[in-house]
């Protein structure tokens, strides 16, 4: 289907959609195919059993939901929720809060201006350029820029079990941070910026627990950032 000017309901037992330019809302299911979406001025709502998902620009919110495969989201001015049994999820820049999530596959984000929630069953988590975030894998590193946008900035919590945690933090962000590793053996906390404060607990022969706290900027919101097994960096962000 292409260049339609009303809204599009569309169904297929099994195989793949291709839609291009449509005026109106956009509902589209299928039962193992891929799904194509190009330009749509309304919501879009999306599903298929396994397939992957692709969507170019929508203007008003993309709801996607993957049996398997993979999520790829260019553009959308609205609110993103994303979910998929196994495979990534890719998305562009996002103008509303995100929720993503993914049973065993990576998750990377160009950009979003309200509040970001991922979930990843194994796999790393890339966030770039988000106000807060709430950000959970059961195994895999975790990288997230915090940047200022117009959305109300609230509480973050990053956390994994196996895995490195890198935190850029831009100039202009008022935050509060209290970091640990639980098995601090071998890993380090470090920190670009001396009010982040890092202590250490236990001795050589013993668990030693990391942690680190401090404020940034006056302190604001709390970010939260713990791994049971890996190093966490606090880094400047350019912008």
């Amino acid at each position: 289907m292409d260049d339609v000017g009303g809204s599009v309901n569309a169904e297929t037992g099994g195989d793949s959609i291709d839609v291009g330019t449509v005026g109106g809302d956009l509902k589209l299911g299928t039962g193992g195919g891929n799904i194509s979406i190009g330009a749509v001025k309304g919501k879009i709502q999306a599903e298929t059993g396994g397939g992957n998902v692709v969507v170019l620009s929508g203007e008003q919110g993309v709801v996607i939901e993957a049996g398997g495969g993979d999520v790829e989201i260019k553009r959308c001015v609205g609110r993103v929720k994303a979910s998929t049994g196994g495979g990534s999820i890719n998305l562009g820049d996002i103008g509303g809060a995100a929720d993503v999530e993914t049973a065993g596959g990576s998750i990377h984000l160009t950009s979003a201006k309200g509040r970001v929630g991922a979930n990843a069953g194994a796999g790393s988590i890339e966030l770039y350029g988000v106000p807060s975030a709430r950000v959970e894998t059961g195994a895999g590193g975790i990288t997230v820029k915090f940047v200022n946008t117009a959305a109300e900035r609230s509480d973050s919590v990053l956390e994994t079990s196996a895995g490195d945690i890198t935190v850029y933090i831009a100039p202009d962000v008022a935050i509060s941070v209290r970091a640990s590793v639980d098995l601090g053996n071998g890993h380090h906390i470090t920190s670009d910026f001396t009010d982040i404060h890092v202590a250490s607990e236990g001795d050589q022969w013993g668990p030693r627990t990391l942690t680190a706290e401090g404020k940034l900027n006056g302190g604001g919101p709390v970010l939260k950032v713990r791994t049971t097994t890996g190093d966490i960096t606090f880094k400047r962000a350019n912008q």
